[in-house]
């Protein structure tokens, strides 16, 4: 009886699988700005202009810049504008009720500064404006529904929080967080707090650690933790008033620095965290964009193999109306520490990334494709053997209609990847994969559930399968 129920159990979890569809749409050029950037800011004006801010590059040594540049959406060039006062990077831009934009804090080479200072985009100018009470990187700025803006953390290590009053221009304190943080995110809830999650902190050196700070008391509270310890993720706020994290930067079940896949939402009004489906890549300092039609845009990123850092030119859209990602059209240049920016008509702008002066715009489709016939048409792809979960091994066997770049991963439950299977080129035909449940550092895989993803051309099947010990 018990086996019985075991092969039952066994064929609902590989009967269960995500079909995802093409969304389409297409990555162009744009004009290039005059300097390359990573970790700038982007803050789109008023005036539908793009403001670019600050951020570093490469030559020779690191430098960390003050210069600005402006991007004429009605034109599609760039142009130079008045520079800040302070060379930054990492730091923050905060479009303000009034139209003009609020920079505070970050690296400036030599040191972080703790001067802030306003653009003014009627005078194309930069002025000083009152100074943080300390010195922060990678911290956040959030404008509250009053008009002030909260900092919250920053580097190395900072708990303490501030409030500017736009109205004095003066910076006072407020709350500290519980737990001091920096490369955290900050997202303002439908309720008017503010929600952050994650980062670096002292000890544990990366939290899943969240607490919400309530703007008429000026006090944090911890709420639920996250699943996963995450730094580099994004945080975006649905619809729906929940908040969407999206992979990051971590430690894995087995104590190792990864990049994950792995995503969860947060429900503010039951105060818990789900697992939602996995990306195809896992990624950090990506960045995440909600455009028209709930859909949310995710774009390029760093992924660690373990050893080294690749940098990731793919995209994915996840689907908030059927809680499922898509691949779409790669950008044309790998990018991470870039940003991207909703334009009008749903249209996204990415700027820079690491030693890049290249731009360009995601124009997305007239509506939503649905999964064509013909983008599946001859492909196959099974689990052979999971109906024995004790076995030594598991076969997957798949047909290529024809030659396709194919991956094929392992994924386990929270959404890391344990062992890359295939990531090659192949003519078209039959294959067998054998698998010895053995992960990339050579070590054997607990039971439990996992997750083995396919990806041949725009074919693309995941399914789950289970292994007990």
């Amino acid at each position: 009886m018990l086996k019985r129920s075991l092969k039952l159990l066994i064929i609902a979890l590989i009967t269960i699988f995500i079909s995802r569809c093409l969304w389409a749409g297409d990555w162009n050029y744009t004009d290039y700005m005059s300097t390359p950037r990573h970790k700038h800011t982007a803050t789109l004006l008023t005036n539908g202009k793009l403001l670019i801010t600050g951020g570093g590059y490469y030559s020779s040594s690191w430098i960390v810049i003050y210069l600005c540049e402006v991007y004429d959406t009605s034109t599609n060039t760039w142009s130079s504008t008045d520079s800040m006062h302070t060379s930054r990077e990492w730091h923050t831009a905060t479009l303000l009720p009034n139209g003009k934009v609020l920079v505070t804090g970050g690296f400036g080479g030599f040191g972080y500064p703790r001067s802030c200072e306003i653009y003014d985009t009627i005078t194309d100018s930069w002025a000083i404006t009152d100074s943080l009470s300390i010195r922060r990187e990678g911290h956040t700025a959030t404008l509250l529904p009053n008009g002030k803006v909260l900092v919250v953390g920053g580097g190395p290590y900072i708990s303490s929080c501030e409030v500017y009053d736009t109205s004095t221009n003066i910076w006072t304190t407020t709350g500290s967080l519980h737990t001091s943080r920096y490369g955290h995110t900050a997202t303002l809830l439908q309720d008017g707090s503010v929600f952050v999650t994650g980062g670096f902190c002292p000890g544990v050196s990366i939290t899943s650690h969240c607490e919400i700070y309530d703007t008429t008391t000026g006090a944090w509270s911890y709420t639920d933790s996250m699943k996963t310890n995450r730094e580099g993720h994004t945080a975006t706020l649905l619809p729906d008033g929940k908040v969407l994290v999206v992979g990051g930067y971590g430690y894995d079940n087995g104590g190792n620095l990864a990049t994950f896949s792995s995503c969860e939402i947060y429900d503010p009004l039951a105060d818990t965290w789900s697992y939602m489906d996995l990306m195809s890549a896992d990624r950090y300092a990506h960045t995440a964009t909600l455009v028209p039609n709930d859909k949310l845009l995710i774009t390029g990123g760093s992924h660690y193999n373990g050893s080294f850092w690749d940098v990731l030119s793919s995209c994915e859209i996840y689907d908030l109306s059927t809680n499922t990602w898509s691949d779409i059209e790669s950008m044309n240049k790998q990018r991470t520490g870039h940003t991207a920016t909703l334009l009008s008509e749903g249209k996204v702008i990415v700027v820079g990334g690491t030693n890049e002066t290249s731009c360009e715009i995601y124009t997305p489709p007239t509506g939503v494709e649905e999964d064509r016939e013909e983008d599946r048409m001859g492909y196959s792809f099974i689990i052979r053997n999971c109906q024995d979960p004790f076995g030594s091994s598991v076969q997957f066997e798949y047909i290529l209609p024809e030659q396709e770049e194919v991956k094929l991963n392992i994924y386990n439950i929270i959404g890391e990847r344990v062992r890359m299977l295939v990531n090659s080129n192949q003519i078209r035909g039959y294959y067998e994969v054998h698998w010895n449940k053995i992960d990339e550092a050579g070590k054997k895989l607990p039971g439990g559930i996992y997750f083995v993803r396919f990806k041949a051309g725009k074919f693309i099947d995941t399914k789950k399968f289970l292994i007990l010990e």
